[in-house]
């Protein structure tokens, strides 16, 4: 009975374009649905009619189209395009459009609707054909177009078969339409972002930063997509985002997404919109694993924090040495995503769990200017210095959070292009961010080798992140210094020192990466945690060999860490061309004799001027890769290649190593003065000269 009620009622109402948009008066506010969910007809025949109208406001949240004819100048009489994002047509297109911008966070506009703030007189909407109960969905793009629907004074729909159904909150009834008009036209596509191999190295860092369970929310820029490209062996991960993506679409295809571990929304993938491909939208499409909900759910702070490691990932245009991030406009798509970074920084940073990443590239795209500055001039969205967590540029990650205004300033110029890194500590200097006297790794050898990162649990369940040592280890490396036994720092330091000075600290931690090594083992909270270990080797281009040191915290030995380390960096050593590694040792020292012993088995022992020298010499042979070479993600999961257009110099290894076996040097042990053992470390001066030194000598 209703079936017939509601077929009598469609026929009644439905009209033609024009006809239904005569009925908009001048002065009036038309909100237009977003993304996909643009009625294209709607607004196509709309601009033809502007002669007719004056003084229209046109409400737009996102458009999936590169055309926007109703903010074009022609039209400016007749329209006036309002949006509340600041994207590329009000930027890099300002003389080809006219558009007004209203700053508001988006979760709030339809509470604005509802309350007045934000007025609505008519509402052009996309819609699929009623059910069988005369209820038409919203398909695509539910965000605020719902709350536009309630709030309307007149609705005006366009109905299209392509349209899908879709599962959440999606159903409006009939009764809420005023007029209707059919077409039968594909929605709006948008194609996935080009991938870049800047972009893919940045996604690559990103990926490492996320586990087993978290729960992720992306925008649509090529670092994001990027990322999704290395989380296929992930596993029970969840999606809580505002936009869904052909590349989320992709994720959830591979098996890495189950949603079992999110507490809110069990099971379930939610957004508030899908903007991409024709087969994203027809997954949609009855599909009962994702909802679509209105903007104020999903991108709700409170709503958003109940998510367990709750993960947000956001591009942003230009950061300051301070950490000010600023997600800079004329670089960012009104179609990449919508304006919630705040809404998912606030809930990511309440959540338990969860964090925040922030990425870009460390350049403009021709090169001649760099992301990371000294003071931000830049316009378009500001992140709040304490919201600011994870960064991340193709050179590498660093977390700022709890970090000093000087740690932060050398955290992120050491993920700074090379080429502007000198420039940059300088304005650090003059702007009193770090010490007068403060260095870095010298251009040629100050790329993070990021390629030696991982975790390794050991038997009784320790879980130690050993990675490269980083310029902003320095206080870590001192705290654990003076959690050495004094009978531990005699004789690891042969009885030379009884502080760690700040400027013997930033000699340890920075180093040269294309000539020598420091791994450290770290435990502990991931803003803040413990050098527990610290391993390294100091490159000797007389003999082609690294002198070995080795430290692992009193507290922390018994659990293998030591050994290890050790045959860790012999790997690294023999991968990167050297001859072997040696360590000078006090004959007394018995734990650190002991630790090669088990870690080396086949090293050899010489004694010189009372000391222990333990050798260890690696087999002659090609190696298969090159040294520092970095592994690029092609494009299909578990194929890799090893790319030249990246940071690390792939023929550094043979260069360097043809270099050091070429020289006219003795092959044996060093003279005195080649290892660190012999150079007095409280000459500093000498020590930064030098700068392969290093500091824990077995």
């Amino acid at each position: 009975m209703y079936q017939k009620t509601w077929h009598s009622q469609y026929k009644h109402k439905l009209v033609t374009a024009q006809d239904a948009l005569s009925h908009i008066r001048n002065g009036q506010t038309v909100f237009v649905g977003s993304g996909a969910g643009e009625p294209t007809l709607l607004t196509d025949t709309l601009a033809e009619m502007a002669p007719r109208f004056c003084d229209i406001e046109v409400i737009h949240l996102a458009t999936a189209r590169s055309v926007t004819r109703l903010a074009s100048p022609e039209l400016a009489n007749s329209f006036r395009y309002n949006s509340f994002y600041v994207g590329r047509h009000a930027s890099e297109t300002e003389h080809d459009v006219i558009t007004d911008y209203t700053p508001m966070n988006v979760s709030e506009l339809p509470s604005a609707m509802a309350t007045g703030t934000v007025l609505v007189d008519v509402a052009l909407v996309h819609l699929s054909p009623p059910d069988d109960l005369g209820f038409c969905s919203l398909g695509v793009s539910v965000d605020a177009t719902r709350a536009a629907v309630e709030n309307a004074k007149m609705v005006i729909a366009q109905v299209n078969n392509n349209m899908p159904v879709t599962v959440g909150d999606s159903l409006i009834s009939l009764d809420e339409i005023d007029y209707v008009v059919e077409c039968d036209e594909p929605l709006a596509e948008v194609p996935p972002p080009t991938l870049d191999p800047v972009s893919l190295t940045i996604g690559r860092h990103v990926a490492s930063l996320i586990k087993d369970g978290l729960t992720l929310h992306f925008d649509r820029g090529p670092i994001s997509a990027a990322t999704m490209r290395y989380l296929d062996t992930r596993k029970d991960l969840g999606i809580h985002t505002d936009i869904l993506t052909d590349d989320i679409l992709r994720l959830i295809e591979s098996g890495a997404v189950t949603n079992r571990r999110k507490k809110i929304y069990h099971g379930k993938v939610v957004a508030t919109m899908a903007m991409g491909t024709a087969k994203l939208y027809n997954s949609l499409a009855g599909n009962p694993h994702i909802e679509l909900l209105p903007i104020d759910e999903v991108n709700d702070p409170a709503i958003i924090a109940k998510n367990d490691g709750m993960v947000s990932v956001h591009a942003v245009g230009e950061m300051e040495l301070t950490g000010m991030a600023r997600a800079d406009t004329e670089h960012v798509s009104v179609k990449q995503s919508l304006p919630s970074s705040t809404n998912y920084i606030q809930g990511a940073r309440c959540a338990a769990h969860g964090f925040t990443i922030m990425a870009l590239p460390s350049t403009s795209a021709d090169g001649t200017r760099s992301r990371i500055v000294g003071v931000s001039v830049g316009r378009g969205v500001a992140f709040n210095r304490a919201s600011v967590e994870y960064v991340v540029t193709e050179y590498g990650v660093v977390n700022l959070y709890g970090l000093s205004i000087r740690e932060r300033a050398i955290a992120l110029i050491s993920i700074a292009h090379p080429k502007f890194r000198h420039d940059l500590l300088a304005e650090a200097k003059k702007l009193g961010y770090v010490h007068a006297d403060q260095e870095i790794s010298p251009e040629s050898g100050c790329v993070y080798p990021h390629q030696y990162e991982f975790s390794h649990t050991f038997k009784d369940g320790l879980e130690v992140l050993f990675r490269p040592i980083q310029p902003n280890d320095a206080r870590r490396l001192q705290r654990l210094f003076y959690k050495l036994s004094p009978d531990t720092i005699r004789l690891r330091f042969h009885g030379t020192i009884k502080a760690l000075t700040d400027e013997m600290a930033q000699a340890a931690t920075t180093i040269d990466y294309s000539r020598d090594m420091a791994i450290v083992g770290l435990v502990g909270p991931r803003s803040n945690p413990e050098i527990i270990a610290e391993g390294r080797y100091t490159y000797n281009p007389g003999n082609n060999m690294g002198e070995f040191d080795i430290v692992v915290r009193e507290d922390h030995r018994g659990r293998g860490l030591g050994t290890f380390l050790a045959n860790y960096l012999n790997k690294i050593a023999f991968s990167r061309g050297l001859s072997g590694v040696y360590a000078d040792v006090i004959p007394e020292n018995a734990a650190t004799l002991g630790l090669f012993k088990k870690a080396w088995p086949t090293a050899t022992r010489q004694y010189d001027l009372g000391n222990t020298v333990v050798t260890v010499k690696f087999p002659e042979r090609e190696l298969k890769h090159p040294k520092d070479s970095v592994v690029v993600y092609s494009g299909r999961y578990a194929d890799y290649t090893y790319g030249d257009q990246h940071p690390f110099d792939p023929g550094r290894a043979r260069a360097l190593g043809a270099q050091g076996r070429g020289r006219k040097a003795e092959a044996g042990r060093p003279k005195k003065g080649h290892g660190c053992s012999s150079i007095p470390l409280l000459d500093t001066a000498r020590l930064h000269r030098i700068r392969r030194s290093s500091l824990f000598v077995p």
